[in-house]
């Protein structure tokens, strides 16, 4: 039985991993309305929760003079001794 997401817990589902509805809609091939509609739609077929809530936490790259960083919005703990 698929558990239904509300709009409010649809987008918090994407914003706690890093993701704008722009971002989201270039990752999924859609444009922004439609993932505006999708996250407003609360009947939104469960295959959306699905993809929703398997998002990977969004890790933005940048590369300067052959250096690569990158930075990821899940806060990493490290325990250093």
């Amino acid at each position: 039985m698929a558990i239904i997401m509300s709009p409010a817990e649809f987008k918090q589902s994407y914003r706690s991993k890093g993701w704008t509805s722009k971002a989201l809609a270039a990752r999924w091939n859609l444009s922004e309305s439609w993932v505006s509609q999708l996250t407003n739609n609360p009947s939104r077929a469960s295959h959306w929760n699905d993809a929703v809530r398997g998002l990977p936490y969004k890790i933005d790259r940048l590369e300067i003079n052959g250096l690569t960083f990158t930075t990821c919005t899940k806060e990493i703990k490290v325990d250093v001794e």
